[in-house]
């Protein structure tokens, strides 16, 4: 095994606390362990980081790409809810809130996409969070 790619956190990174690799294999998305819980996206091809923006005052524990060929977005999954991004759209709406149906706290611990970008999340009470980001 052969290391191809070499990223580093910023200076403020206390570790990695989460990870995810694009379903085309270019793009890596990470999430530091900072107080301002950064994410990072880099392009593995170029070894070049591509996007650092604070996800809020919630920690990450999850991150995961669209399972849609060349579909540049991802969820991150926080201790207080979840986050839609779409690092292709940094301009203007890099970050969306997902919005529950229900007012009690919901913690969600999995997420995972379909080939047609439709997010699953599951919640520690069993229940199941389908998303269409249409």
């Amino acid at each position: 095994m052969q290391s191809i790619a070499d990223f580093q956190l910023g200076p403020t990174a206390k570790g990695v606390a989460a990870l995810s690799l694009s379903a085309c294999a270019r793009y890596v998305a990470v999430a530091d362990m900072s107080n301002d819980n950064i994410v990072y996206v880099y392009n593995v091809e170029r070894n070049k980081m591509l996007l650092v923006h604070s996800s809020g005052s919630s920690p990450i524990s999850t991150i995961q790409w669209s399972g849609r060929e060349n579909d540049l977005k991802f969820v991150a999954l926080t201790s207080t809810g979840v986050q839609f991004w779409n690092p292709a759209n940094s301009n203007s709406q890099l970050i969306k809130k997902g919005e529950f149906r229900k007012y009690d706290e919901v913690k969600l611990n999995c997420a995972s996409y379909d080939e047609d970008g439709v997010c699953y999340t599951g919640a520690v009470d069993g229940s199941i969070y389908v998303w269409d980001q249409k």
